[in-house]
């Protein structure tokens, strides 16, 4: 029986992008731009509308192909099995457990801080128990796990809304000057170097097609998804990194780092009112955490139920509550490995300290998504979309993504770092290959 409606699903693609990736990306985000705020908000309004366009693409791939699978069903039906089995594997192999990792390590990092709490190790543990949590709310029930995303959609939204309205009544415009800002730093702007960053508060919003197979009407009710999910989240976006910087400057944001939330809190709420909001971001992470396990769990099942990986029949197989609990434990596992990697990352490793996962992560994910709009175009030749679904998005979105991927490697302080976690992630692609060469016997 089916259990996503129309307006859940679009709530946990909200959920999947709103998540605490804003509150610990914004001042990087400024610090990439060397404090010059009036460049990133035009970068913002840039990759944004490529976004839009991306969106209006993705609309008409679900328009007009079979849901089931998302970007590896899509994948599956015009580029063959053997394309989607790589692309599903990055999926849930890499993707979906770094994003998970991450996220449950800043969710963790600010619940600490709620207690005045800094120790790395606490953080750790903690991060691996919400880990462990999460999987078994999802084994008992998809309503629930759907229904924690959903919620926690609205509540996010929360903390953001209130720190954007603090900024338009409170803030100080000239915080938004051109030249105020160009003081903060003598070195040279580098424009692409936001690109990544952004990329990664709206990555994964395509990932909502992998909950097709729980939905009541897929074809029908994802165009809307894709849409909307994405004009929200653009929307809710780019207000609140307008009104931080009102609020603080430049210096002040790259300074308190991860901590510029909690610190307008206090300063303007008090410390009662700075928890309260803590606790918000930390139900916002909670969600997008949520949501990104279920989408990877979700291409398990759909490389499961294509026999495109070891022991499939076991890991399609759905328990007594007609969960994917058993998809769902690569996933986790993968996750956990994450989380003590990001964790020792504390510890005075140069190679590992200094690597970034999730941009490595978002770049061959940017890869894949731009490759999935060449679909578009091949159904524009066949005249099954319009110009404007068909060619015109479409190249805007490729655009996008190139750029995206541009972005990883010319922002690269050090080129080894930077290709170190490609190499890595390759190199289990290769794994993923061998370990299930007799299952792509089928396929040649």
């Amino acid at each position: 029986m089916k259990k996503i409606s129309k307006i859940q699903a679009t709530l946990t693609a909200i959920g999947i992008m709103i998540g605490c990736g804003i509150y610990f990306k914004a001042d990087d985000i400024v610090q990439a731009v060397n404090g010059n705020i009036v460049v990133s908000i035009f970068i913002w309004l840039f990759i944004t509308i490529g976004f839009m366009f991306a969106g209006v693409s993705a609309a008409g791939l679900a328009q007009k192909l079979n849901p089931d699978g998302g970007m590896v069903g899509y994948f599956e039906q015009f580029f063959g099995k053997k394309f989607a089995f790589f692309v599903g594997w990055f999926e849930f192999f890499v993707y979906s457990p770094v994003l998970v990792s991450i996220l449950s390590s800043v969710v963790c990092k600010y619940f600490l801080m709620l207690f005045n709490v800094n120790n790395n190790f606490v953080q750790f543990l903690c991060s691996v128990l919400l880990v462990i949590f999460m999987y078994f709310w999802n084994y008992f029930s998809v309503k629930i796990a759907t229904l924690i995303s959903v919620c926690s959609t609205y509540i996010k939204i929360i903390p953001l809304i209130i720190i954007s309205i603090l900024g338009f009544f409170l803030g100080d415009v000239s915080h938004l000057s051109m030249q105020e800002m160009m003081h903060s730093t003598g070195t040279t702007i580098n424009f692409l170097a936001p690109f990544i960053i952004i990329a990664f508060l709206f990555d994964g919003w395509v990932n909502v097609g992998s909950l097709a197979i729980d939905m009541k009407n897929p074809q029908k009710d994802l165009p809307f998804v894709y849409i909307v999910s994405l004009l929200v989240t653009c929307i809710v976006y780019f207000l609140y990194f307008i009104g931080i910087n009102l609020l603080l400057d430049a210096n002040q944001i790259i300074q308190l780092s991860d901590e510029h939330l909690y610190y307008i809190s206090q300063n303007i709420l008090g410390n009662n009112g700075a928890k309260v909001i803590l606790i918000f971001v930390i139900i916002s992470g909670i969600g997008t955490m949520n949501a990104m396990f279920m989408s990877g769990t979700r291409y398990v099942e759909k490389l499961a139920d294509d026999n495109l990986i070891f022991k499939a029949k076991w890991l399609s197989k759905r328990t007594k509550y007609d969960t994917p609990a058993r998809s769902g434990l690569p996933v986790i596992i993968i996750s956990l490995i994450l989380c003590f990697l990001i964790y020792i990352q504390n510890f005075d490793i140069p190679i590992i300290k200094n690597i970034v996962f999730e941009n490595a992560a978002i770049c061959i994910n940017s890869f894949f998504t731009g490759i999935l709009f060449i679909i578009n175009i091949i159904l524009f030749s066949k005249k099954q979309l319009n110009l404007f679904q068909g060619l015109i998005a479409p190249i805007i979105a490729i655009i996008t993504y190139i750029i995206i991927v541009i972005s990883y490697f010319s922002t690269s302080v050090n080129i080894f770092v930077t290709l170190v976690p490609i190499v890595i992630i390759v190199l289990l692609l290769f794994i993923a290959y061998v370990t299930n060469k007799e299952e792509l016997k089928a396929f040649k």
